[in-house]
């Protein structure tokens, strides 16, 4: 049971840092989007 928590933590941590690379490239698509629209 403890190493399938630290893979738990260890996973969260990852979809944590991925989730804020996914929020800042989307904020990056949707400003190059605007200029493209403009």
């Amino acid at each position: 049971m403890y190493q399938i928590k630290q893979m738990d933590r260890l996973v969260e941590h990852n979809y944590s840092a991925l989730g804020l690379d996914v929020n800042t490239l989307l904020a990056i698509g949707n400003q190059s989007a605007r200029s493209l629209g403009q």
